[in-house]
C-alpha cells in the first residue's frame, strides 16, 4: 500500500511514517499571502491562493492532506501510533479495515493524555473522534490545534481486547486518515 502525505495541514513530530512536503510550508506557517502587484487570484478570500488551494470555491478549508495510509501488524497487547502537531483547527476523517485477526480500538488523544495512556494508567481520549471495538468503521470529527497521537490500540485497555488464548493474536489493519484545514 502506498504512502502518500503532505504537511499542509499541520507539522509532524513523532513517527516516521510522514515522508513527502509538497511546498505547503507557507500555508502551515499562516504567512501565506498575496504579493503586491501580483495577479494571483483568491476567489474564496481565505488569504490562500487559488493556485495553492485545494478547495478554491471553499472559504472553509485550504488544504488537505492524506496523513497516513498504511498498513500495521499490531501484536497482541501492543499497539500503532502517530503522533501529528495540528497548527490549527482541523478536520479530521479517517477509514479502517481489520484485515486479519481481533477487533481493535482507534483513539485520538491529546499529548498529556497518550502518557498516561502509555503508562496504562486512566487516560481520556476524544471520544467523538475515536471507535471503540470494531473491526472496520469510519469517523470524522475535528481537532483544536495542538499535538495529538492516533492510535490503533490491540491491548486490554479499551473495549476491545484480543482473545485470551495462547495464541499471539495479531490484527492486520489497513488505515488511512485524511486532514482538511
Amino acid at each position: 500500500m502506498g504512502r502518500k502525505t503532505r504537511r499542509a495541514v499541520l507539522g509532524t513530530s513523532g513517527v516516521a511514517l510522514l515522508a513527502g512536503c509538497s511546498g505547503f510550508g507557507s500555508v502551515v506557517g499562516g504567512d501565506s499571502q498575496s504579493q503586491a502587484g501580483s495577479d494571483t487570484q483568491d476567489a474564496d478570500g481565505d488569504g490562500v491562493p487559488d493556485t495553492e488551494d485545494d478547495f478554491p470555491e471553499n472559504s472553509t478549508y485550504s488544504v488537505e492532506a492524506e496523513l497516513i495510509d498504511d498498513e500495521r501488524r499490531i501484536p497482541e497487547q501492543e499497539w500503532a501510533r502517530w503522533s501529528f502537531d495540528f497548527l490549527g483547527e482541523t478536520e479530521i476523517s479517517y477509514e479502517f479495515t481489520v484485515r486479519d485477526g481481533p477487533a481493535i480500538d482507534v483513539l485520538l488523544f491529546k499529548a498529556d493524555e497518550y502518557e498516561h495512556y502509555a503508562n496504562r494508567d486512566g487516560a481520556r481520549y476524544l471520544t467523538a473522534t475515536s471507535v471503540l471495538d470494531a473491526a472496520d468503521g469510519s469517523n470524522t470529527g475535528t481537532i483544536n490545534p495542538g499535538i495529538h497521537y492516533f492510535v490503533l490500540d490491540n491491548t486490554t485497555w479499551g473495549d476491545a481486547a484480543p482473545s485470551t488464548n495462547v495464541d499471539d493474536d495479531v490484527a492486520t489493519v489497513e488505515i488511512t486518515l485524511i486532514g482538511r484545514r
